[in-house]
Formats: structure tokens, C-alpha cells, sequence
């Protein structure tokens, strides 16, 4: 079974709305819908690799401002996915006019909260190293994780407002 997370729902406990959204990450369930501090350190590792585009070991403005826009166009992508087939009333796959007339939500596309490089960098110099990046997303594992296990039940997930399946 597999639990999946948003990085901004893990990240929310500690930020406000810093961290990627529309990111999924995986985790190997413990059995009850947990996670452990390992595995959440494995994901956020695997996190700074995607978010590292030139693997150079730092996380840029630019290689965020990249993610940023990858997010974009693909929650874009999803969501004018939805609203076609909430217009495609007869499910034909076409809009006729009086479907096509039903389009006009020019707020249907939001923006994608990112991080940016000042919420992580430690020491000023402009960009993430790992050890940056894992000291913040840690902290925001250590505030879910309340009785301080190691484990973040499912039990804490929803106390945080995450999914716990």
C-alpha cells in the first residue's frame, strides 16, 4: 500500500504554502498508514534531486522558477482536463456551442506554490545545498511527528490535515 503525500501538505505544519503542491511523493507505508522518519528523509532527498535540474548538489532561483513553471503547465494540464469534461455534457468528447458557451472561469488556473531559495537557505549565499534543504523539511517532519517516535502515525497525519491513505 502506498501513501501519498503532497511536499506542501508535509511542509505546511512549519510553512505557509512554501513547498511544492502539485509534487506527489510516495512512501512505503509502514503497515498502518505511517511514516517513518527514514522514509520521509529518503523522499525529500529524492525531492531535492528532481528540484537539483543541473545536479550540481544546490537548488537555484532559476532551477525553482523551472519547477515552478513545470507545475504550472501541468496543473493547468489537469485542470483544463476537468472542467472539459464537466462541460463535455453528452461525454462525445466535443464541446458543442452551448457546452462551449458554459466556459467562462477566467480564475480556473491558480498559482503553484514553490519554495523559495530564502525559506531554505541557511547561509545567505543563494542557493540549497542538501543539508539546507533536509534541516528545514526535517523540522517540518519533527513538528507532525508529536510524540517523537520517529513514526508519523496516521493518527498525526490527520491531526495535521494530510492524508493518511
Amino acid at each position: 500500500m502506498k501513501t501519498t503525500l503532497g511536499i506542501a501538505a508535509i511542509s505546511a505544519a512549519t510553512l505557509a504554502a512554501t513547498a511544492m503542491s502539485s509534487t506527489a511523493v510516495s512512501a512505503q507505508e509502514t503497515g498502518d498508514g505511517s511514516l517513518s522518519r527514514a522514509q520521509f528523509i529518503a523522499q525529500m532527498d529524492a525531492q531535492f534531486t528532481q528540484l537539483d535540474a543541473d545536479q550540481n548538489g544546490i537548488i537555484t532561483d532559476a532551477e525553482i522558477g523551472q519547477r515552478r513553471v513545470q507545475l504550472q503547465q501541468a496543473a493547468a494540464l489537469r485542470l483544463n482536463q476537468q472542467i472539459f469534461q464537466q462541460l463535455d455534457t453528452d461525454g462525445n468528447g466535443a464541446l458543442s456551442p452551448q457546452e462551449f458557451a458554459a466556459l467562462s472561469n477566467p480564475n480556473a488556473v491558480g498559482a503553484v506554490p514553490v519554495p523559495s531559495v530564502q525559506e531554505f537557505d541557511r547561509d545567505g549565499d543563494g542557493a540549497i545545498t542538501l543539508v539546507e534543504y533536509r534541516i528545514r523539511t526535517q523540522g517540518n517532519f519533527d513538528a507532525l511527528d508529536q510524540d517523537r517516535d520517529g513514526i508519523m502515525s496516521a493518527a498525526e497525519m490527520q491531526a495535521a490535515g494530510l492524508p493518511a491513505s
